[in-house]
C-alpha cells in the first residue's frame, strides 16, 4: 500500500514514540551514517498527520545528506519522489538520475508507480 493510501490513524502512536526515543539516541553520536537518515526520513513521515502536512522539503534536505554518504539508484529515485511531493512531477522528473535513468528502473520495482501520488500530479509519463 502506497504511503498516501495508508490511514495514519491506525498507526501505532506506541511504537512510534519508541522509535523517536531510539533514533534520538542514535543521534547523540559523532558518526552520522545512512542508517540515521534513513530513520530521520521514516520519523518525518511518521510524525506528519498526513502525506500533504509532511514536511517534503525535510525530507528532500535528508536525501542529500543520503545520496553524499551512500549514494545508490533507490536513493536517487526517493529522492526525486520528495522533489516531486515538494515542486511538482515536473520538479522530480528533472532531477538528474530520476526514475528515468536504466540504473534507477533496474534497481527498483517501484518505478512506475513512483509518480503515482495525487499530490505530485499523477503519472508524467
Amino acid at each position: 500500500m502506497l504511503l498516501h493510501e495508508q490511514d495514519r490513524t491506525r498507526w501505532d502512536p506506541e511504537r512510534i514514540a519508541e522509535g523517536f526515543v531510539f533514533l534520538e539516541r542514535s543521534a547523540r553520536g559523532e558518526r552520522l551514517s545512512r542508517f540515521h537518515l534513513e530513520a530521520a526520513i521514516a520519523a518525518n513521515h511518521a510524525k506528519a498527520a498526513s502525506t500533504t502536512a509532511t514536511d517534503w522539503a525535510e525530507i528532500v534536505r535528508l536525501y542529500d545528506l543520503l545520496r553524499a554518504i551512500s549514494p545508490s539508484p533507490v536513493v536517487d529515485v526517493n529522492r526525486a519522489l520528495a522533489v516531486a511531493m515538494l515542486r511538482g512531477a515536473a520538479a522530480g522528473l528533472d532531477e538528474p538520475s530520476t526514475c528515468t535513468s536504466p540504473a534507477a528502473t533496474k534497481a527498483s520495482n517501484t518505478t512506475p508507480t513512483c509518480w503515482s501520488t495525487p499530490r505530485c500530479g499523477g503519472c508524467a509519463g
